[in-house]
């Protein structure tokens, strides 16, 4: 699925004016800026008003949806709202918000009598039921992705555009693929219309739009210290999985036959089935690169296992996976003769699937558990006069040097009547900014 519905969706939800807002420095919590400049604080008032288009989206009356499908709107709402929750760092009220739509969509597909969208295969679920079980590895995805790309030349990893979890592993298998050679770095996310963001030493707004969530900044962040080649490859046209794979032929290949490429995508931009040269209008983007370059990719996929559910087989799945092998970080199930196990999709369709636990909020630091086992961030108490006294309050952390335009490293919302949480950042100093 390549969602492109989705990315049309956030296009004019993150359209928005840019308020004033208050900086703080972190040694001393001095301001660093007159009250006359300006970032872009929006996003706590971007939540708020999608919370209250998915109110009116609800109380429409037939009379108002004049035949409209009022599931097809309420859908549409909770999608916003998803994305809205990612973009101020609230993973588990994202998922819970895009799985509603998710099961609103499926229910639409029902009356109409289509198949679903997000069809959940088969894949080798008999090798985790029974005896089966004791024939299989776990195995950590890291390493087993690293012993891969040493003999590759492609590798491609899939997200969803609402789970920042996969960002946080898409850093860290960055770090490692750099150390055995790998130079360019391809993400979906990046902008088309403007190549001159990718020049910049930082991530700023006007990069591209899923960039805006912390997390990703956060990746692209560490790969330009890490001085990866950064390469836009987005193509809005009709024939997108064609073009995008065009896009990486003339940026990358043309100009270095032997380049090592880091591919990351959404959902089934990966997919290496059906192949391009037997079904051109179907292939996916990995399909047609594969095509055009002769290159076969190593594709790795990260959503099927993880706490999002697109249909009741694959919660009953995710559920049996980590009762029977105990879970503990990113993995990979192997069978002990090499094959790597994947649940609900075809095998043809990627080399390699992660297993996820489920992580929960950490009782200390009242955010997700990953952001310190994945991303290896520390966390660190909000400075206390940034606290509200009574109500929410959104804070942002931005690196100390970094310019204006900047996109956050961390977003926190901080309520009174609930724990108070704590920010999670890499090494460094930094700025701070809120929004009420």
């Amino acid at each position: 699925m390549n969602h492109r519905p989705l990315r049309t969706v956030l296009l004019c939800l993150l359209a928005t004016a840019i308020p004033a807002s208050i900086l703080h420095a972190q040694e001393g919590h001095d301001k660093l800026a007159a009250p006359s400049i300006k970032l872009k604080t929006t996003r706590l008032k971007k939540l708020r008003e999608t919370e209250a288009y998915l109110l009116e989206m609800k109380s429409l009356t037939d009379a108002e949806l004049k035949g409209r499908s009022r599931e097809f709107k309420v859908a549409g709402a909770f999608l916003h709202l998803g994305n809205s929750l990612s973009l101020i760092g609230d993973q588990e009220a994202a998922i819970e918000a895009i799985n509603s739509q998710i099961q609103l969509s499926h229910e639409m597909e029902k009356k109409q009598g289509l198949a679903p969208s997000l069809p959940y295969e088969m894949g080798d679920e008999t090798l985790v039921s029974g005896a089966e079980s004791e024939n299989i590895l776990v195995l950590d995805a890291i390493s087993e992705i690293v012993k891969q790309a040493k003999n590759r030349q492609i590798i491609m990893l899939n997200e969803a555009h609402h789970l920042p979890m996969h960002r946080a592993f898409a850093m860290k298998l960055a770090k490692e693929l750099k150390r055995i050679g790998f130079t360019y770095l391809a993400c979906e996310a990046f902008s088309p219309w403007d190549e001159k963001p990718l020049a910049k030493k930082y991530v700023s707004d006007a990069m591209g739009l899923y960039t805006l969530e912390p997390m990703f900044a956060n990746f692209i962040n560490s790969a330009i210290e890490d001085d990866w080649k950064l390469i836009s490859y987005e193509a809005p046209t009709a024939t997108r999985e064609l073009d995008m794979a065009k896009n990486l032929m003339e940026k990358i290949f043309k100009k270095d036959p032997n380049a090592k490429v880091f591919v990351y995508a959404g959902y089934g931009h990966i997919y290496k089935h059906p192949e391009a040269n037997s079904k051109p209008k179907h292939a996916m983007m990995a399909a047609q690169l594969k095509m055009l370059s002769g290159i076969d990719p190593f594709v790795i996929e990260q959503t099927q296992m993880s706490p999002i559910f697109q249909s009741k087989q694959q919660q009953d799945m995710y559920k049996k996976v980590q009762s029977r092998f105990k879970i503990t970080k990113p993995s990979v199930l192997a069978t002990k003769s090499g094959h790597y196990v994947r649940l609900g999709i075809q095998q043809k369709v990627v080399d390699m699937q992660i297993v996820y636990p489920h992580y929960r909020l950490d009782k200390v630091t009242h955010r997700e558990a990953w952001l310190e086992s994945i991303a290896e961030f520390k966390p660190k108490d909000i400075p206390i006069n940034l606290l509200p006294k009574n109500g929410v309050r959104l804070i942002y952390a931005y690196r100390q040097d970094d310019p204006l335009d900047a996109t956050p490293i961390d977003l926190v919302l901080v309520d009174v009547k609930k724990p108070l949480p704590k920010l999670m950042l890499p090494a460094g100093q930094f700025r701070f900014a809120t929004e009420d």
